[in-house]
């Protein structure tokens, strides 16, 4: 039974870091897959906003070009 737990044990540590690591990346754009604030890509920023209501039977359309 030691060695299953073991196992266990490892495998579990090595997902944990798997998921640590992949947390560490570069914010993206989901749209476009451009990183923010990069000047190769025209220096877009990532501006943090509070999200628009939607009115009552409509649907939002991200905006964009």
């Amino acid at each position: 039974m030691g060695s299953v737990f073991k196992q266990i044990v490892n495998k579990s540590m090595f997902v944990a870091m798997g998921v640590f690591i992949a947390s560490c990346s570069k914010d993206i754009s989901t749209s476009t897959g451009w990183e923010y604030n990069n000047t190769d890509n025209g220096g877009f920023d990532n501006i943090p906003y509070v999200e628009q209501e939607t009115g009552p039977g409509l649907v939002l359309i991200e905006g964009g070009t």
